[in-house]
Formats: C-alpha cells, sequence, structure tokens
C-alpha cells in the first residue's frame, strides 16, 4: 500500500472550506485537475473528470467512502485486485481557521506504478497545487450576500 498526503492550513472559515469541498458543480472555478458530477452524501457514486488539461480530462466513477459533515469527505476508486485508492479530504481546527489534510491510500497492482519517489512526489506536487486552489477559494470565493435589511440603518 502506498500512502501520501499533503496538509495546509487555510484562513477560511472551516464550514466555508467544508462547503467548497462538497459543492461539485463550483470545482470548476477552483479545483485545476477536477471536475465531479453527482451528489455529496455517504454512499453516491460519482463521476469525475480528471487531469490538468480540462479538455483531455478522462472520466473515472468514485463512491463517496467516508462522509462527515464538517469534517471529512473521501473518495472510492478502482476495482480490486489492478488498482485502488482512497483520497481523503479530511479538515481539522487550526488557528488561522482549518487545516486540510489531503490524503491518499493506493493498493492492488497499479499502486506498483507509484512507488518510486518520483511518482509520490509528481502526486503531492498535484495535490499541493489543488490544497492551494482550495485554500484561495475559500479565502477569497464566493462571500455570503448581505440581506438588504442588515445594511440599512436604525431610524431614528
Amino acid at each position: 500500500m502506498i500512502t501520501v498526503s499533503t496538509e495546509i492550513d487555510i484562513a477560511a472559515p472551516p464550514m466555508k472550506v467544508w462547503r467548497a469541498l462538497c459543492d461539485f458543480p463550483a470545482y470548476r472555478r477552483w479545483n485545476p485537475y477536477r471536475e465531479i458530477r453527482g451528489m455529496a452524501a455517504m454512499g453516491e457514486t460519482v463521476t469525475m473528470r480528471i487531469g490538468p488539461d480540462p479538455a483531455k480530462r478522462r472520466a473515472i466513477t468514485a463512491k463517496i467512502s467516508a462522509f462527515i459533515p464538517g469534517q471529512e469527505i473521501a473518495f472510492a476508486t478502482g476495482r480490486k485486485p489492478w488498482a485502488n485508492a482512497i483520497e481523503s479530504f479530511r479538515l481539522e481546527p487550526s488557528r488561522r481557521g482549518v487545516r486540510l489534510v489531503h490524503s491518499a491510500q493506493m493498493s492492488g497492482l497499479g499502486a506498483l506504478f507509484m512507488r518510486s519517489d518520483r511518482s509520490q512526489a509528481g502526486l503531492v506536487s498535484v495535490y499541493q497545487r489543488v490544497d492551494a486552489a482550495l485554500a484561495k477559494y475559500a479565502a477569497t470565493g464566493p462571500q455570503p450576500k448581505k440581506s438588504r435589511a442588515s445594511s440599512k440603518r436604525p431610524r431614528q
């Protein structure tokens, strides 16, 4: 089994980061490697289009294998014994807002291709780029709109 992991502190409220991870239609706005179609819920099967070039992304299916609101979402892909992976996004409290732990566990024959340090470093680089894009999106992305009533000054 091969495991890779990255971490980043994100200066945004934890629930805002969680909403970004579960808002699959919005992935196109921030994720440089992935689009997802489907519903964010435990046990759901989703379709992912993956790759750095949006025009050449390949479609794969994944099952949401962990879904703890506000804490973790994980996607299981592949088929045993050939290649299977579980990619997870786990949120933990931090001084700045939230720490994202982004990891993957790969097993099966396909994991043999990820045994080299170079292959693992490449995957870590991709994860770091995704993490940084999520951090930027959560810190500067769509903000909740103020209601008109809250912006009015009280009458005297």
